[in-house]
Protein backbone atom coordinates (compact mmCIF):
# COMPACT_ATOMS: atom_id res chain seq x y z
CA UNK A 1 0.00 0.00 0.00
CA UNK A 2 1.12 3.60 -0.75
CA UNK A 3 1.40 6.08 1.78
CA UNK A 4 0.73 10.20 0.75
CA UNK A 5 3.29 12.60 1.94
CA UNK A 6 0.89 13.40 3.62
CA UNK A 7 0.07 10.55 6.06
CA UNK A 8 4.00 10.42 6.81
CA UNK A 9 4.23 13.50 7.81
CA UNK A 10 2.10 12.79 11.00
CA UNK A 11 3.43 11.98 14.18
CA UNK A 12 0.73 8.27 14.46
CA UNK A 13 2.79 6.99 11.31
CA UNK A 14 5.35 6.27 13.95
CA UNK A 15 9.20 6.25 13.96
CA UNK A 16 10.91 4.17 11.14
CA UNK A 17 13.64 1.25 11.62
CA UNK A 18 16.61 -0.30 9.94
CA UNK A 19 16.91 -4.13 9.47
CA UNK A 20 19.71 -5.97 8.92
CA UNK A 21 22.60 -5.29 6.14
CA UNK A 22 22.65 -7.97 3.04
CA UNK A 23 24.84 -7.58 0.22
CA UNK A 24 23.18 -7.23 -3.11
CA UNK A 25 26.19 -7.32 -5.67
CA UNK A 26 28.90 -4.52 -4.65
CA UNK A 27 25.88 -2.99 -2.36
CA UNK A 28 25.55 -3.49 1.35
CA UNK A 29 21.99 -2.08 1.67
CA UNK A 30 20.28 -2.12 5.20
CA UNK A 31 15.99 -1.80 4.77
CA UNK A 32 14.26 0.47 6.02
CA UNK A 33 10.50 -0.47 7.72
CA UNK A 34 7.63 1.30 9.40
CA UNK A 35 6.20 0.74 12.84
CA UNK A 36 4.45 -2.13 10.98
CA UNK A 37 7.60 -3.92 9.94
CA UNK A 38 6.63 -3.40 6.13
CA UNK A 39 8.93 -0.87 3.50
CA UNK A 40 7.24 2.12 2.81
CA UNK A 41 6.53 3.25 -0.44
CA UNK A 42 5.32 7.02 -0.62
CA UNK A 43 3.49 9.09 -3.23
CA UNK A 44 5.45 12.61 -3.32
CA UNK A 45 2.90 14.04 -5.41
CA UNK A 46 -0.30 13.13 -7.56
CA UNK A 47 -0.29 15.91 -10.10
CA UNK A 48 3.06 16.40 -12.00
CA UNK A 49 3.89 19.40 -10.04
CA UNK A 50 7.47 18.32 -8.84
CA UNK A 51 10.46 19.82 -10.90
CA UNK A 52 13.96 19.01 -10.84
CA UNK A 53 16.55 22.02 -12.09
CA UNK A 54 18.65 19.04 -14.01
CA UNK A 55 18.44 16.29 -16.39
CA UNK A 56 18.62 12.91 -15.02
CA UNK A 57 22.11 11.54 -15.22
CA UNK A 58 25.13 9.66 -13.43
CA UNK A 59 28.06 11.24 -11.94
CA UNK A 60 29.91 8.09 -14.03
CA UNK A 61 28.08 8.03 -17.01
CA UNK A 62 26.70 4.96 -15.65
CA UNK A 63 23.33 3.27 -15.47
CA UNK A 64 22.37 4.25 -12.14
CA UNK A 65 20.93 7.93 -12.39
CA UNK A 66 20.09 10.81 -9.48
CA UNK A 67 17.12 12.58 -10.01
CA UNK A 68 17.23 15.30 -8.04
CA UNK A 69 13.70 16.98 -6.84
CA UNK A 70 13.22 20.37 -6.28
CA UNK A 71 12.33 21.05 -2.17
CA UNK A 72 9.18 22.05 -1.15
CA UNK A 73 8.17 22.44 2.41
CA UNK A 74 6.66 19.47 2.42
CA UNK A 75 9.71 17.73 1.03
CA UNK A 76 12.04 19.42 3.14
CA UNK A 77 10.00 18.05 6.48
CA UNK A 78 10.04 14.48 4.70
CA UNK A 79 14.23 14.59 3.91
CA UNK A 80 14.54 15.95 7.45
CA UNK A 81 12.04 13.18 9.15
CA UNK A 82 14.23 10.80 7.42
CA UNK A 83 17.14 11.67 8.12
CA UNK A 84 16.33 12.24 11.90
CA UNK A 85 14.90 9.01 12.45
CA UNK A 86 17.30 6.97 10.31
CA UNK A 87 20.23 8.31 11.56
CA UNK A 88 19.11 7.84 15.16
CA UNK A 89 18.27 4.48 15.00
CA UNK A 90 21.62 3.58 13.26
CA UNK A 91 23.77 6.16 15.89
CA UNK A 92 22.12 4.22 18.84
CA UNK A 93 22.30 0.39 17.21
CA UNK A 94 25.66 1.37 15.93
CA UNK A 95 27.38 -2.46 17.16
CA UNK A 96 24.89 -3.59 14.71
CA UNK A 97 26.33 -1.87 11.48
CA UNK A 98 29.77 -0.71 12.19
CA UNK A 99 32.60 -1.98 14.40
CA UNK A 100 33.73 0.91 15.31
CA UNK A 101 30.77 3.92 16.05
CA UNK A 102 30.45 5.99 12.63
CA UNK A 103 32.14 9.87 12.54
CA UNK A 104 29.83 12.74 12.29
CA UNK A 105 30.57 13.08 8.85
CA UNK A 106 29.66 9.42 7.40
CA UNK A 107 26.22 10.32 6.91
CA UNK A 108 25.20 11.48 4.43
CA UNK A 109 21.86 13.27 3.72
CA UNK A 110 18.68 12.33 1.90
CA UNK A 111 18.78 16.52 1.20
CA UNK A 112 21.29 17.90 -1.13
CA UNK A 113 21.86 21.80 -0.33
CA UNK A 114 22.45 24.42 -2.74
CA UNK A 115 25.90 25.47 -3.53
CA UNK A 116 24.20 28.83 -4.88
CA UNK A 117 22.71 31.23 -2.56
CA UNK A 118 19.15 32.04 -3.08
CA UNK A 119 18.44 28.34 -4.81
CA UNK A 120 15.88 25.38 -3.40
CA UNK A 121 17.71 22.28 -2.31
CA UNK A 122 17.07 19.18 -3.67
CA UNK A 123 15.77 15.86 -2.34
CA UNK A 124 17.69 12.91 -3.72
CA UNK A 125 16.22 10.23 -5.50
CA UNK A 126 17.36 6.99 -7.30
CA UNK A 127 16.76 5.66 -10.42
CA UNK A 128 18.30 2.96 -13.07
CA UNK A 129 18.36 3.99 -17.00
CA UNK A 130 19.77 0.91 -18.98
CA UNK A 131 20.06 0.71 -22.74
CA UNK A 132 16.74 -1.64 -22.95
CA UNK A 133 15.22 -0.74 -20.04
CA UNK A 134 14.48 1.23 -16.91
CA UNK A 135 14.12 0.41 -13.35
CA UNK A 136 10.60 2.90 -13.33
CA UNK A 137 7.51 3.61 -15.10
CA UNK A 138 6.62 6.44 -16.48
CA UNK A 139 3.84 7.91 -18.37
CA UNK A 140 3.24 10.79 -20.42
CA UNK A 141 0.39 13.52 -19.91
CA UNK A 142 -2.24 11.77 -21.17
CA UNK A 143 -1.34 8.77 -19.40
CA UNK A 144 0.47 6.69 -22.13
CA UNK A 145 3.17 4.35 -21.33
CA UNK A 146 6.37 5.40 -22.56
CA UNK A 147 9.18 4.03 -23.98
CA UNK A 148 12.49 3.60 -22.74
CA UNK A 149 14.03 6.02 -25.57
CA UNK A 150 11.14 8.73 -24.68
CA UNK A 151 12.19 8.50 -21.37
CA UNK A 152 15.98 9.59 -22.38
CA UNK A 153 14.93 12.39 -24.56
CA UNK A 154 12.58 13.82 -21.63
CA UNK A 155 13.61 17.31 -21.08
CA UNK A 156 13.64 16.95 -17.69
CA UNK A 157 14.27 21.07 -15.86
CA UNK A 158 11.35 21.99 -18.11
CA UNK A 159 8.80 18.78 -17.23
CA UNK A 160 6.87 18.71 -13.80
CA UNK A 161 5.86 15.52 -13.07
CA UNK A 162 3.97 13.35 -10.26
CA UNK A 163 6.44 10.29 -8.60
CA UNK A 164 6.06 7.63 -6.59
CA UNK A 165 9.16 6.11 -4.35
CA UNK A 166 9.97 3.52 -2.59
CA UNK A 167 12.29 4.84 0.67
CA UNK A 168 14.56 1.62 -0.35
CA UNK A 169 17.05 1.32 2.76
CA UNK A 170 20.34 2.62 3.80
CA UNK A 171 23.22 2.11 1.61
CA UNK A 172 26.55 1.71 3.87
CA UNK A 173 30.52 2.29 2.23
CA UNK A 174 33.69 1.73 4.25
CA UNK A 175 33.42 5.18 5.39
CA UNK A 176 29.90 6.65 4.59
CA UNK A 177 26.12 5.54 4.68
CA UNK A 178 22.67 6.95 4.51
CA UNK A 179 19.17 6.70 2.76
CA UNK A 180 18.20 5.91 -0.03
CA UNK A 181 14.77 6.70 -2.18
CA UNK A 182 13.89 4.62 -5.05
CA UNK A 183 11.65 6.12 -7.62
CA UNK A 184 9.03 3.68 -8.98
CA UNK A 185 6.76 5.69 -11.10
CA UNK A 186 6.62 8.80 -12.84
CA UNK A 187 3.79 10.75 -14.90
CA UNK A 188 5.25 13.66 -16.80
CA UNK A 189 3.65 17.39 -17.83
CA UNK A 190 6.36 19.16 -19.84
CA UNK A 191 6.04 22.94 -20.02
CA UNK A 192 3.97 24.38 -22.71
CA UNK A 193 5.88 26.78 -25.15
CA UNK A 194 4.33 29.63 -24.77
CA UNK A 195 5.66 32.41 -26.69
CA UNK A 196 7.85 35.45 -24.31
CA UNK A 197 6.78 38.11 -26.34
CA UNK A 198 4.17 40.73 -26.34
CA UNK A 199 2.08 41.16 -30.08
CA UNK A 200 3.56 45.45 -30.05
CA UNK A 201 6.99 43.87 -29.08
CA UNK A 202 8.41 44.06 -32.67
CA UNK A 203 6.11 47.26 -33.97
CA UNK A 204 8.62 49.79 -34.48
CA UNK A 205 7.98 53.94 -35.14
Amino acid sequence: MTTTLEEFLKPKFGALSVGDISQKGKARIAPIYDVKGKQIKLFLAKEPVLRTPWQVSSFDGGERCSLDIRLTPELEQLGTKIDTEVRGFIEKNSDRFFKNPPKDDWYKSIIKESSKEGYEGTLRTKVTIKEDKASFKCWDQNKNPMTVEQIKAIQWPTTGFACQVSLKGVYFQSNSYGPMLEVDMVMIKPEDEVCPFGKDDFEFS
